[in-house]
C-alpha cells in the first residue's frame, strides 16, 4: 500500500502559500496531503502567531491521522503543535526547523539562517539552543521583508536574500537556511544568484528536507 505523508500549512489559506512549491516534491512512491488551518492567522513570523494557529493544527492533523496519514509535516519554521502531536499521535511527525536543523548539522555545516524580519532573531537563537545546535549555527541575517509581501515583489525579495546570504557568510557561515518556508520558491534561485558572483555555498530548502525524512522515517517503520 502506499503511504501517504500529510503536510500542514499551519495558516488559514489565502493564496499566499506559493502550491508549487510544495507540490513539486510529489514522487510516485508516496501520496501527498496538503492540507491548511480552518482557524487562525494568514502567516507566522514568532512564537506568539504560532500558539494562535495551534489549535487549528491539532484540529487538521486529527482529521489527517483519521484518513490514514503515515507522517505528518508541519510546513512552518517555528514548528508549531509539533511537540503536541508527537504526544498524541503514534506516527512521525517533523517539523521543518527541527528536522532541517539537524540535517544541516548532520552534514557538516556551520549554517547560516535567512530570515524574514529581524524581531525574531532571539526566538530563533533559543530554538536552535533549545536542539542543542547551537555549534552548528553561524549567523542569524533577516531580509525585512514580512511573510505576506514576499511574492508582492520577487525580484525585491530575490535581492534582499543575496544580500542577507552575504552577510551570513560574511559571518562564518558555509551553508544557508531558509528560515520562512514562504521563501522555499526561491531558493534554487538565491544559489544561482550566489553561484553567479563566485561563492559557493548550498542552500537548504527546509520543506524538501523534511519531506525526505518524513519518506526516511516511514521506511523505517516498515
Amino acid at each position: 500500500m502506499t503511504k501517504t505523508v500529510a503536510i500542514i500549512n499551519p495558516v488559514v489559506d489565502t493564496g499566499a502559500v506559493p502550491m508549487e512549491s510544495i507540490t513539486r516534491y510529489r514522487s510516485d512512491a508516496f501520496k501527498m496531503r496538503v492540507s491548511f488551518i480552518d482557524e487562525g492567522l494568514a502567516s507566522i513570523e514568532n512564537e506568539a502567531d504560532a500558539a494562535a494557529c495551534t489549535p487549528g493544527v491539532l484540529r487538521a492533523a486529527t482529521a489527517l491521522v483519521g484518513e490514514g496519514a503515515d507522517a505528518i509535516v508541519i510546513n512552518c519554521m517555528c514548528d508549531p503543535a509539533v511537540a503536541a502531536l508527537r504526544a498524541r499521535f503514534d506516527i512521525p511527525v517533523l517539523g521543518t526547523a527541527e528536522a532541517s536543523m539537524h540535517y544541516a548539522a548532520a552534514i557538516g555545516l556551520r549554517f547560516g539562517l535567512i530570515d524574514v524580519l529581524d524581531d525574531a532573531r532571539e526566538e530563533v537563537e533559543a530554538q536552535i539552543a533549545g536542539l542543542g545546535l547551537q555549534k552548528s549555527f553561524a549567523a542569524y541575517s533577516a531580509i525585512g521583508i514580512p511573510v505576506l509581501e514576499l511574492h508582492a515583489d520577487p525580484e525585491r525579495t530575490l535581492a534582499a536574500l543575496v544580500e542577507a546570504a552575504r552577510r551570513a557568510i560574511a559571518g562564518g557561515a558555509n551553508g544557508l537556511l531558509l528560515g520562512c518556508t514562504g521563501m522555499a520558491d526561491l531558493a534554487e534561485a538565491l544559489g544561482e544568484r550566489l553561484a553567479a558572483e563566485g561563492i559557493s555555498c548550498p542552500v537548504l530548502e527546509p520543506l524538501g528536507v523534511t519531506i525526505a525524512l518524513a519518506r526516511t522515517a516511514i521506511g523505517a517503520r516498515g
